[in-house]
C-alpha cells in the first residue's frame, strides 16, 4: 500500500510504536521526540523513490527468484534470471525489485568485482544514478562497496546524506566502521546506544587489548529485585571469556547468578574464571563435550534465578541489558520471555551484517530471558543440538503462548564478536541472513513437529528427542555417514502418486533392514515455494530413514534419482554423496507444464559429474520411457549409460548389491567407532601434558630402487632432484632421508652425492650382497608344496598367478625392498627428535599449501595420534610448482605419527603384499582397502586391530611425483599397475639374485677360451678345424660323456684339462652345418615326444665352448639362438609340456632340467625363477631314490649327475645352493660323486 500524506505516515508510525508498552510510555513522555521524527518523515517522502508495494506480481516474482537464490542454491540460474528482470522490465517495479535482491548478492560477497556491482543495481534500484539519494538500508550497502573499493570519502558521504533525512542507529553503526581513529568509533558507537537512551561506553585505554576487549561503563548497580540466572556456556574460550564476564558482573542489575558452564575445555577457560573473585560466579563441568545446549541444560537444572537468560562466551553485554529485560517482564505479568537487539562486530569495532539486507542490529536469539517456572512446567530444556536450539525453543514459545507472548527491545544490548572460526559464520552450517541446507531442514522438521502436538515439554536431560534432524547438527566432527540406499528427489511437489511410490520404495527397503537416506533436490522450473512433502516428512526418523543435507558427506551402494529434471540447473546446496552405483530413473523426457519442452540432457549429464563424480545408469519406467529416450536422444545413445532392462524396483537392486551394501557398512562402524573414542583421546592428550609440546615434525622420504616396468628407469634419482630443488622449505619441519637398500652401488652413489650436495640429512640401509644370499627362497609357504604344480594354479588368473609365483621369494622381497624395514627405522630414528614424524615414500612431495593444511588440521585436533594423509598421482611435477594447484588426493594415504605411539609397521607384509595397509587395518583407518578381498592361504595373517585402533584423523594431502609410466598412472588402469608391480618384483629378484652369485663365484662352470680372444666380424671364423666337415658315424654318447666330465673335473675337483682336446671331441659332435640338426635328435624332448638318450645340458656346455672359442660366425650363432628361443617358447606354453610341467615324476624333473638350461643359456630370469621354484616343489614331493640307482657304466653315470649339475649350478645363478640344503637332499650324491672322481 502506498503512503500518500504525512497523517497517514503518522498514523502508521503511531501503530507501530503501540506495540508495546514500553513504547507506549515513550510516546506519551517525549511528544517531541516524535515531531522530530515527523518532519524527518516528511523528507523521506520528498526525496525517496516510491516503490508501489501493492504491485503483486512484480513482488511474487522477485520473491521467487530470491527463494531460488538465497534459499535454494541456485547460483547461476537465479542471478541470470534476475539480470534478464532488471533489463526487460525498464520501467516498472520489477526491475527495481530485483535489482535490490542483486545488490545485496554481490554485497554480501565482500570483494572489489562485487562490490562494483552491488553499486551498480543500486543506481538502478533508485533511477537516480550517481547521485542518488538511499535508504538507510540501501545507504549502508552502498557504503560498505565504496569502502572495498578503498573510496572512503564516498562511503562517509553516503551515510552523511542518509543521516541528513532520518537518524538510525544503523547507520551510526555503519559510520564507526568507517572511521579511523577509535575515539571516533567510541562516538558513534554511543549515538547509536543513545538512539535508544542507554548509557554510553568509554574504552579503559589498555592498549595491549583489542578495542572490543577495551569496552567499559560507568554505571550504578541496583541491589533490588529477583534473582536472575545467566548461563554462559564455554568450550576453550580462555581469550573471550574474561570480557563477557566482565561485562555482565558491570550489570546495573546486581542480583545474578552467573553460572560457568563448561564444555569439556582443553585451553585455559576455567583458569581464567578463577581469576575473577566474584560469589556471583560458579563454575559447573560437563563430563563429555556435547555442545553448547547439552551444557546449559545442564547448568538449567543448578539454576536459582527466577528469571533465566544465557550469554555467549564471546558477547559483551551492556550494563543495562539484564535490568531492562527484567522491568519488561515485571511491567507485563502475560509476557512468558524477552528478547534484546544485539550487533556483531569485530575486535576492532567493524561491523558486520551476516548477510542482513542493510542493516546491522537484529534480535539476539540468545539473549531470550524466560521465567523459570514456564521453563519447568511447560518447555523443559533446549534441544541439544549442536548449533541453531535457539530458534526451535523461541519457536516452541510461540507455539504454546502465541506471538504476542514475547517481546523483543529494539536496544542493542550485546555486541556479539566475530571470530574467524564462529560457527555462524561457517559456509555449510552457518546462518548467513536467509535458512538453507541444515538449519532450513532443522526449521521444517521442527516446525512440522510442533504443529502437531501441544505436548512440547522436553526432558532437560534430553534422553531422547521427539522429532529427526540432520546429523551435521548431532555429530559435527563426523566426516562421512553410511546409507544403505539413498534416494533423491524434489520432495516439495504435491503430486501424491509420485510421492508415495517413492515413499513405497523407501518402506521395502527400511522392512528389510536397510537404512536410507534421503536428499532434497529442488527442480528450478517450480513456481512454488513450498516444504517437503508431509508424507516423506512423516517417514523421517533419526534411524533408518534420515534426511541427508548440505555440509554433510555420506557415502551409499545405490544412490536413486528419480527425476533427471532436478539436475537440469546447478545448485549449491547439494550434499556430497560418494555412491558405488548411481541409478537415474526417468519417465517422460518431456516438461509436464507444456509437454513442447525437452531436458537439456547435456547440463543433466555435467551436473551428475560434477555432483556425484561419476556417471549414471539411466533406467527407463517403462517402454514408453525407453523410446521417448530413443526418439528424443538418439545422438545421445552413445553418451550414456542405458539399462537393458527397465524399471523393476528398489528390491531386485538391494539384492544385486547387498555384498557391498555390507562392505560399506563395515566402513561405517569404523567411522562411528572412531567418533565415540573421541573423549578418551582429549583426555588422554591433555591429561598427559602433551598439549604443552610444542608441534614439531620430522619429514622422511625413503628411497628405494627404480622397479621397471613399474618405473621409469631412473625416475628415482630424477624424482629426489625435483624434490631437493623444488619443494620448499616446512614450518617446524626437518626433512631427511633414508636411502633403502639400493643394489646398483653406483646408482647410490648418484643419490647420496646428490643429498650431500643439498645438505640434508640421510641414513643408508645398505645392500650386502652375502646377507642377501643368506636368504633363500622357499615353498614352505604353502599348506601343500605341490601348489604351483596343481592344476588349482594352472587355472587361475594371471593376478593370482603373479601373486604365487612371488610367494616363495617373500624373503627375499622384504630383505631387497625392505618398505616396513626402513619406515620403522623412520619412526625409531624421528620420536627422538620431533612431536610428529612422517616415514614417508621417495616419490612424496608436499606443497606450501598442503604443508599449511595438513599442519592447520594437525592443529585443530592435536589429541589423534595417528593422521591420515590423502595422495595423490601427478603426472607432471613442474605443475606442483603452480600456487593455485589443488588435486584430488584419492590415492592410498601416507602416515603421520606422534610420538608417543606404539604401533609400527609389520615387516612381514613385503611390497606389493600390502605393506603400509596392514597398518590401515589394525586403527581401523576406512577406505578401498576394506574392499580388497580375502589375503591368499600364504599371505601373513593380518594382526588384530590395534590398542591404538581408531586414534587417527584424516588431514592435508600430498603428491606422489609422476612415475615416468604415463599410462599406468590413469585411475583406469589400476590392474595394469598391479601386474607391472608385480612383474617389477619379479625381475628385480631374479636379476639381483644372479647378480650376486655371479660376484660371489669364480667362472668355473663355463670354461674359458683356450685360444686367443679377438675381435671377429660376421661371416669369419678362427681356429683350426679338427673334424671333417661331413664327418659320419660319429660315437655321440661317448664323446659327450668325455665333454661332461672334463667339465666336472674342472669345476668340481680342480683337475687340469686339455682345451684342444676337449674342443676337438665338441666339433665332432657340433659341427658349424649340423648344428641344429644335432640340437634336434638330441633334445630330450621333441615336439610331444620324448627322447631320454643325452641331455641337453651337454648341448648347452658345448655351444658355449663354441662361442668362447669364437669358432663360429655370428650369423650360425644367430640361427641357432633363434631356433632354440621358439623350442623354449614351445616348451614353456604348449600343450604337450604342460603334463610335463606340473608332473612331479621323473620326467616332469627333466623337463624341468631342459627349462632350467635353456634359461640360463638365453638370460632369461624369469623363466629360470620359476624353474628352480617349480624343482623344488617337485624334488620336495615326488623325486624317488630309484631313480638315482648307480648304474655299472661310467656313461650313465656322467648322465644321471649332468642332470643333477645342471640343476644346481642354474640354482647358484640366481643364488641357491642345493646341496647344502637339508631339506632337499639327495643321499646317492656324495656316493655318485666319489665314484664319478675315480673314473676321472
Amino acid at each position: 500500500m502506498e503512503i500518500h500524506s504525512k497523517n497517514e505516515l503518522l498514523n502508521r508510525l503511531t501503530k507501530f510504536e503501540q506495540l508495546t508498552n514500553t513504547e507506549i510510555d515513550l510516546i506519551e513522555e517525549k511528544t517531541d521526540k516524535i515531531k522530530i521524527q515527523i518532519e524527518k518523515a516528511e523528507r523521506i517522502l520528498n526525496s525517496t523513490i516510491k516503490i508501489n508495494f501493492d504491485d503483486k506480481e512484480a513482488k511474487k516474482i522477485t520473491r521467487l527468484l530470491k527463494y531460488k537464490l538465497f534459499n535454494l542454491g541456485f547460483t547461476e540460474r537465479a542471478l541470470s534470471d534476475l539480470e534478464e528482470k532488471t533489463k526487460q522490465d525498464t520501467s516498472g517495479n520489477l526491475r527495481k525489485l530485483c535489482a535490490w535482491e542483486l545488490a545485496l548478492w554481490y554485497a554480501n560477497k565482500y570483494n572489489q568485482e562485487a562490490a562494483k556491482k552491488c553499486i551498480y543495481y543500486l543506481e538502478i534500484n533508485t533511477d537516480n544514478g550517481s547521485n542518488m539519494h538511499l535508504s538507510s538500508q540501501a545507504s549502508v550497502l552502498a557504503a560498505e562497496s565504496y569502502a572495498l573499493l578503498n573510496q572512503i570519502g564516498k562511503a562517509k558521504e553516503i551515510l552523511d546524506r542518509s543521516l541528513d533525512v532520518e537518524e538510525n542507529p544503523d547507520v551510526y553503526l555503519g559510520v564507526a566502521s568507517l572511521q579511523s581513529s577509535s575515539k571516533e568509533k567510541i562516538n558513534w558507537l554511543n549515538k547509536a546506544f543513545r538512539y535508544n537512551n542507554n548509557c554510553e561506553v568509554t574504552l579503559t585505554g589498555d592498549f595491549q587489548k583489542p578495542l572490543y576487549d577495551q569496552l567499559i561503563t560507568f554505571s550504578e548497580a541496583k541491589k533490588e529485585g529477583p534473582l536472575v540466572t545467566v548461563i554462559i556456556p564455554v568450550y576453550n574460550s580462555a581469550d573471550t571469556i574474561g570480557t563477557a564476564l566482565q561485562s555482565l558482573l558491570n550489570q546495573t542489575w546486581y542480583n545474578i547468578e552467573i553460572i560457568v558452564a563448561d564444555d569439556c575445555s582443553t585451553d585455559q577457560t576455567l583458569k581464567v574464571v578463577s581469576e575473577f573473585k566474584d560469589e556471583r560466579v560458579r563454575v559447573i563441568k560437563a563430563e563429555v563435550n556435547g555442545g553448547p545446549y547439552h551444557v546449559r541444560n545442564l547448568a538449567l537444572l543448578e539454576a536459582k534465578g527466577e528469571y533465566i537468560t544465557c550469554n555467549d562466551a564471546d558477547d559483551w553485554s551492556h550494563p543495562e541489558k539484564i535490568e531492562l529485560q527484567v522491568l519488561e517482564l515485571q511491567r507485563n505479568e502475560g509476557l512468558v520471555a524477552t528478547m534484546s537487539s544485539w550487533a556483531r562486530v569485530t575486535d576492532d569495532l567493524i561491523f558486520f551484517r551476516r548477510g542482513n539486507p542493510g542493516f546491522f542490529i537484529q534480535m539476539n536469539l540468545s539473549s531470550l530471558m524466560i521465567r523459570k517456572e514456564v521453563v519447568f512446567k511447560s518447555l523443559g530444556g533446549w534441544d541439544q543440538v549442536r548449533f541453531g536450539a535457539d530458534s526451535e525453543f523461541l519457536h516452541r514459545i510461540k507455539t504454546l503462548f502465541g506471538n504476542q507472548s514475547i517481546i523483543v527491545l529494539p536496544n542493542i544490548l550485546s555486541l556479539a564478536r566475530v571470530s574467524e572460526g564462529s560457527l555462524t559464520d561457517n559456509k555449510k552450517f552457518g546462518y548467513h541472513g536467509t535458512p538453507m541446507g541444515v538449519r532450513k531442514e532443522y526449521a521444517e522438521s521442527y516446525t512440522y513437529y510442533h504443529k502437531r502436538t501441544r505436548e512440547l515439554l522436553y526432558d532437560i536431560r534430553n534422553t531422547s528427542r521427539p522429532f529427526p534432524v540432520p546429523n551435521a547438527m548431532l555429530n559435527p566432527k563426523t566426516k562421512m555417514l553410511f546409507f544403505d540406499m539413498v534416494v533423491a528427489f524434489d520432495f516439495r511437489i504435491e503430486n501424491s502418486n509420485k510421492i508415495e511410490a517413492i515413499k513405497q520404495n523407501i518402506h521395502e527397503a527400511t522392512s528389510k533392514g536397510y537404512s536410507c537416506g534421503v536428499v532434497q533436490i529442488s527442480n528450478y522450473s517450480s513456481e512454488e515455494r513450498r516444504v517437503v512433502n508431509e508424507n516423506i516428512r512423516s517417514i523421517l526418523n533419526n534411524d533408518s530413514v534420515r534426511m541427508i543435507v548440505y555440509g554433510e558427506t555420506v557415502s551409499t551402494e545405490l544412490l536413486i534419482i528419480y527425476d533427471p529434471f532436478i539436475l537440469t540447473e546447478k545448485q549449491e546446496y547439494i550434499p556430497k554423496i560418494k555412491a558405488g552405483n548411481l541409478i537415474l530413473k526417468f519417465n517422460d523426457l518431456s516438461y509436464e507444464s507444456d509437454n513442447k519442452s525437452y531436458l537439456n540432457i547435456d547440463k543433466c549429464l555435467n551436473n551428475i559429474k560434477d555432483y556425484f563424480e561419476k556417471d549414471a545408469h539411466w533406467v527407463p519406467t517403462n517402454y514408453m520411457s525407453r523410446n521417448s529416450m530413443y526418439m528424443i536422444f538418439p545422438e545421445c545413445l552413445t553418451r550414456i549409460e542405458l539399462s537393458k532392462s527397465n524399471w523393476k524396483g528398489v528390491e531386485p537392486l538391494l539384492k544385486e548389491h547387498e555384498s557391498k551394501i555390507l562392505y560399506q557398512r563395515n566402513i561405517a562402524r569404523n567411522y562411528i567407532i572412531r567418533e565415540q573414542n573421541i573423549p578418551k583421546l582429549k583426555q588422554s592428550y591433555y591429561n598427559s601434558g602433551l598439549d604443552a609440546v610444542p608441534d614439531t615434525f620430522v619429514l622422511y622420504r625413503i628411497i628405494g630402487n627404480d622397479l621397471y616396468p613399474r618405473h621409469k628407469k631412473g625416475q628415482s634419482l630424477e624424482n629426489l632432484r625435483f624434490i631437493l630443488e623444488n619443494e620448499p622449505e616446512l614450518k617446524d619441519c626437518q626433512k631427511r632421508f633414508i636411502v633403502n637398500r639400493i643394489f646398483d652401488e653406483t646408482i647410490e652413489n648418484e643419490i647420496v652425492s646428490l643429498l650431500k650436495k643439498h645438505n640434508v640429512k640421510y641414513t643408508i640401509i645398505k645392500f650386502e650382497a652375502n646377507e642377501y644370499l643368506k636368504v633363500d627362497f622357499s615353498i614352505d609357504c604353502f599348506s601343500q608344496p605341490s601348489y604351483l604344480l596343481s592344476e588349482e594354479f594352472e587355472n587361475s588368473g594371471v593376478f593370482a598367478k603373479y601373486r604365487a609365483w612371488l610367494a616363495p621369494c617373500s624373503l627375499k622381497n622384504a630383505y631387497l625392498m625392505n618398505n616396513n624395514g626402513a619406515r620403522n627405522l623412520a619412526l625409531e630414528e624421528g620420536k627422538k627428535v620431533a612431536k610428529w614424524v612422517l616415514p614417508w615414500d621417495g616419490n612424496c612431495f608436499i606443497t606450501e599449501n598442503a604443508w599449511e593444511e595438513f599442519v592447520n588440521d594437525v592443529k585443530r585436533d592435536p589429541y589423534f595420534r595417528h593422521f591420515i594423509v590423502p595422495m595423490a598421482r601427478i603426472t607432471n611435477n613442474r605443475d606442483l610448482l603452480k600456487n593455485d594447484f589443488r588435486p584430488s588426493a584419492t590415492e592410498e594415504p601416507q602416515i603421520a605419527f606422534r610420538h608417543d605411539t606404539k604401533d609400527i609397521f609389520n615387516e612381514k607384509f613385503v611390497y606389493g603384499r600390502r605393506p603400509k595397509v596392514e597398518l590401515f587395518w589394525r586403527l581401523g583407518v576406512p577406505g578401498t582397502w576394506d574392499e580388497w578381498k580375502q589375503d591368499d592361504p600364504w599371505d601373513p595373517t593380518r594382526g588384530s586391530l590395534s590398542e591404538e585402533a581408531y586414534s587417527f584423523e584424516f588431514g592435508g594431502w600430498v603428491s606422489r611425483l609422476y612415475s615416468g609410466m604415463g599410462e599406468l598412472e590413469k585411475k583406469q588402469n589400476a590392474g595394469k599397475r598391479v601386474l607391472a608391480r608385480n612383474e617389477a618384483i619379479f625381475n628385480s629378484i631374479a636379476y639381483v639374485t644372479s647378480q650376486c652369485a655371479d660376484a660371489k663365484k669364480t667362472d668355473k662352470v663355463f670354461l674359458k677360451s683356450p685360444l686367443s680372444s679377438t675381435s671377429i666380424s660376421k661371416g669369419s671364423r678362427i681356429g683350426n678345424l679338427i673334424y671333417k666337415l661331413k664327418s659320419t658315424n660319429i660315437e655321440h654318447s661317448r664323446n659327450l660323456k668325455d665333454i661332461m666330465l672334463s667339465i666336472i673335473a674342472f669345476s668340481l675337483f680342480d683337475l687340469p684339462i686339455n682345451g684342444k682336446n676337449l674342443i676337438s671331441k665338441t666339433h665332432e659332435i657340433l659341427s658349424p652345418e649340423s648344428l641344429k640338426e644335432f640340437y634336434r635328435s638330441q633334445a630330450q624332448l621333441k615336439l610331444g615326444t620324448n627322447n631320454m638318450s643325452t641331455s641337453l645340458c651337454f648341448f648347452l656346455d658345448s655351444l658355449r665352448i663354441i662361442k668362447d672359442s669364437q669358432l663360429c660366425t655370428s650369423d650360425e650363432l644367430s640361427e641357432l639362438d633363434k631356433s632354440l628361443s621358439e623350442y623354449f617358447h614351445w616348451l614353456l606354453n604348449s600343450k604337450e609340456c604342460l603334463i610335463l610341467r606340473i608332473s612331479h615324476e621323473y620326467l616332469g624333473v627333466l623337463f624341468e632340467l631342459q627349462v632350467l638350461s635353456l634359461s640360463a643359456y638365453l638370460n632369461n630370469l624369469e623363466s629360470l625363477y620359476k624353474s628352480i621354484i617349480r624343482l623344488k616343489c617337485k624334488y620336495a614331493t615326488a623325486y624317488l631314490n630309484n631313480e638315482n640307482v648307480l648304474v655299472h657304466s661310467d656313461l650313465y653315470i656322467a648322465w644321471h649327475l649332468s642332470n643333477k649339475i645342471a640343476k644346481h649350478w642354474g640354482c647358484e645363478i640366481i643364488g641357491i645352493d642345493l646341496i647344502s640344503d637339508t631339506n632337499y637332499e639327495m643321499p646317492s650324491l656324495e656316493h655318485e660323486l666319489d665314484f664319478l672322481k675315480l673314473i676321472i
